[in-house]
């Protein structure tokens, strides 16, 4: 009789288990933009993008990645760095506003560094020079670029591997 009790409170475990990772959960954009591909690799063909602040519908995750579906039914995967459990709402006092306002200071501001900590940062460092590094982060590689790069080298990137 104790086999019996034991056995059957370890398939309501089991149950209760899998019941919990079907269920879906929802993460917030916590990017400017989330890029969503149609496989869990950054060298997956971009099908959207997903705004800052946006609730999205979590199917299922893999290494990293979480195949999501938003509110307006676009599906794909998106990497988790840009996703976060912490619901985004943009007030402006006691009132919901929309996401007119600079999307780019938002993700920024979440994150602590926003204009004004920018300010502080280059009047205590005046001799940095941000011009390279302006420079680079407007540099777009496609992926058929960057897997012909990687096939040309004779590089082979893993399933698992998060770029």
């Amino acid at each position: 009789m104790k086999t019996i009790k034991v056995i059957g409170a370890l398939a309501l475990f089991a149950a209760c288990s899998l019941l919990a990772a079907t269920v879906a959960r929802s993460l917030s954009v916590q990017t400017r933009a989330a890029v969503v591909r149609n496989r869990p690799s950054f060298l997956g063909r971009k099908v959207g993008t997903i705004p800052y602040g946006t609730r999205v519908t979590v199917v299922q995750t893999r290494r990293g990645w979480a195949e999501v579906i938003t509110p307006r039914r676009l599906r794909g995967w998106v990497h988790m760095s840009a996703l976060t459990e912490r619901r985004i709402l943009m007030r402006a006092g006691t009132r919901k506003v929309g996401t007119s306002t600079d999307r780019e200071e938002l993700a920024l501001a979440t994150k602590g560094f926003d204009e004004q900590v920018e300010r502080q940062y280059r009047k205590t460092n005046p001799t940095l020079n941000y011009t390279w590094v302006d420079w680079m982060e407007r540099i777009v590689v496609s992926p058929r670029t960057m897997e012909r790069f990687l096939r040309e080298g004779g590089l082979v990137p893993r399933e698992d591997a998060s770029w």
